[in-house]
């Protein structure tokens, strides 16, 4: 079942409005025509840019930055109301995120859910999330869950987007969930603090994908511990 924002602890929550600057272009992109003709992009299937939650306060806020390769499959009954303005569009794809990763809905967001845990031990989800942003490298859906994308669309979505969010998080430390996600900041020239294994399937070996989480979270801590 969808998650619905509107019940969750996430309802009265909004993303920082700087990264909303930069992600609410998105919603009317040129690249869908041109360059990314070739993705799926069915809002009313809940095929649109996102997959991205957190920063749910100040941009200082943030210390941690963990980049995905894409988002997945939406649910059968996924839908977005395109009728919303973006930034309150931004807001509602967040929010609806925020929960799936509370519920736990799938094995990728208990993963997910793990890396946090190990970056931020002591505290709650809610207090992980305002410290925290999760996006996506390429914004919109791959042809089939996890398959390949197109370079130039990697490249375009990386440029537009990626690489100003990145920029407004200068300060913070970045994780790459998988290899997606690390060539995709490449393309940027940003190197990841690290990179852990994909959260998504395939991880393959679970303990050897869940040590390097592990090793993610304490090299975060390392980073905590010296940048305060």
């Amino acid at each position: 079942m969808k998650p619905n924002p509107t019940a969750s602890p996430f309802a009265d929550m909004i993303v920082t409005p700087p990264l909303k600057n930069i992600l609410k272009s998105a919603y009317q992109c040129s690249a869908i025509s041109t360059t990314c003709s070739c993705v799926r992009y069915a809002p009313q299937n809940g095929l649109l840019p996102r997959g991205y939650t957190g920063a749910f306060g100040h941009v200082s806020d943030v210390k941690l930055v963990i980049c995905l390769a894409e988002p997945g499959e939406p649910d059968p009954d996924e839908f977005y109301d395109v009728k919303l303005t973006p930034e309150k569009l931004i807001d509602d794809i967040a929010k609806r995120v925020a929960q799936a990763y509370s519920e736990n809905c799938s094995p990728f967001h208990r993963n997910v859910r793990r890396v946090l845990d190990y970056c931020w031990p002591q505290l709650s989800f809610d207090d992980q999330l305002k410290f925290t942003w999760i996006t996506e490298a390429t914004l919109c859906s791959a042809q089939k869950t996890t398959g390949p994308v197109p370079r130039r669309v990697e490249n375009e979505c990386a440029v537009r987007y990626l690489k100003p969010q990145l920029a407004l998080f200068s300060h913070a430390f970045v994780i790459a969930l998988g290899k997606k996600a690390e060539r995709r900041l490449e393309l940027i020239d940003r190197k990841p603090d690290v990179v852990a294994r994909a959260a998504g399937r395939p991880t393959g070996d679970f303990e050897t994908a869940d040590a390097s989480w592990k090793n993610a979270g304490i090299q975060f801590r390392d980073f905590i511990k010296t940048d305060s």
